[in-house]
């Protein structure tokens, strides 16, 4: 799981419908392929967002959504699970790691998500994999960031506390 998590503090699906009116994003963004949870189990299991409709891309405004339903405003969060490859670091990928000055326990992943990582300058955080096992990696640096080009990126994780 990616997280490109959203708090939605205030959305409703209104009639039967599959549109998300998303009034309030209160952190992160929304985006095509994340799924929608709320606490009071009125929306749908599996509800997946499969479109933006209006407003600015991926804040407040109107979403296309994969089941017809009907529910009341109230707060959702949303995540994202996408397909990715994990390998340990090549030996060039050692190397890269060594010069960044990097401790940890580190490996690459494959992914046709364009995951952002950290930005020093700008103090931008990276973004959060979560895997299969429940352990939690932090996105270091992109390594072959190929995604507007070729659709997938290589990056450089770092496996956080706990993990």
């Amino acid at each position: 799981m990616v997280p490109f998590p959203g708090a939605l503090a205030q959305c409703d699906v209104t009639a039967l419908s599959t549109v998300l009116n998303a009034s309030d994003v209160a952190s992160g963004k929304l985006a095509i392929g994340q799924t929608l949870a709320d606490t009071t189990s009125a929306l749908a299991v599996g509800t997946m967002i499969t479109g933006q409709i209006s407003g600015p891309t991926g804040g407040a405004g109107l979403y296309s959504l994969t089941q017809q339903q009907t529910v009341a405003s109230e707060a959702m969060t949303t995540s994202l699970t996408i397909l990715a490859q994990i390998q340990a670091q090549s030996a060039s990928d050692l190397r890269h790691t060594d010069y960044l000055n990097l401790q940890g326990s580190h490996r690459v992943l494959y992914a046709s998500l364009d995951i952002k990582g950290i930005v020093r300058v700008t103090l931008r955080g990276g973004d959060l994999v979560v895997l299969p096992d429940g352990s939690v990696w932090l996105v270091e640096q992109p390594v072959e960031p190929w995604f507007s080009s070729a659709g997938w990126v290589k990056i450089l994780i770092t496996a956080q506390d706990g993990s």
